[in-house]
């Protein structure tokens, strides 16, 4: 042992309007992945009226998420 602490990795997945049918199949095999993998997914969605302005930020918030 090293010492130091592994850290799950987190990755964020970004979909216009998450509940839509059509992502039904992509987001399973991500959910998939993720329990296959360890890896902590997290799925934002833009959903519909957001602006421009409101998407740029919530993806910039997903970016620069340390926790």
């Amino acid at each position: 042992m090293s010492g130091i602490k592994d850290e799950a990795i987190k990755v964020s997945v970004v979909v216009d309007d998450s509940s839509a049918v059509r992502w039904t199949s992509f987001l399973s095999g991500v959910e998939q992945a993720a329990k296959d993998t360890g890896i902590k997914v997290n799925v934002v969605n833009t959903g519909k009226g957001l602006s421009l302005r409101q998407q740029y930020l919530l993806v910039n918030n997903e970016i620069n998420d340390t926790t």
